[in-house]
């Protein structure tokens, strides 16, 4: 019976230890780039990101992991039921639509947390006097 115990364990070690978890992509890397398009260098990559739920919308959701430019990304998806200040990790795919970088065909899907306070940060405009602020 002990061996039978014992079995499970040694193999999820074993999982845990060869690296099968996915290797999180910053979701600045998958944001920035020199490219004049605008375009992801990432796109129609497989990625694993992490974040807070800063906003939902209709058709997703915004995940940041930082505040500043670049650093948050929007999830084309309404599986998974995300609600503002969730910590998640996901992995998907980096796509391209109009004109605006997004994560869908979401394959894995982890709240971590729950209930984060959101710290506002001001977007200036350049040439202009608005500001905005989530």
């Amino acid at each position: 019976m002990r061996s039978l115990v014992c079995l499970p364990i040694a193999a999820a070690l074993v999982l845990l230890l060869s690296g099968s978890a996915p290797a999180r992509t910053a979701i600045y890397d998958i944001q920035y780039t020199t490219d004049p398009s605008g375009n992801s260098p990432m796109v129609g990559q497989s990625v694993t990101i992490s974040g807070i739920v800063t906003a939902i919308f209709v058709s997703g959701y915004v995940v940041a992991e930082e505040a500043g430019p670049w650093h948050a990304i929007y999830v084309y998806s309404t599986r998974d039921g995300p609600k503002v200040g969730d910590e998640i990790g996901l992995s998907g795919t980096v796509f391209e639509s109009g004109g605006m970088t997004r994560i869908s065909s979401v394959t894995s899907y982890t709240r971590l947390s729950q209930g984060n306070a959101l710290t506002p940060w001001p977007v200036n405009a350049p040439g202009s006097a608005m500001r905005w602020s989530p």
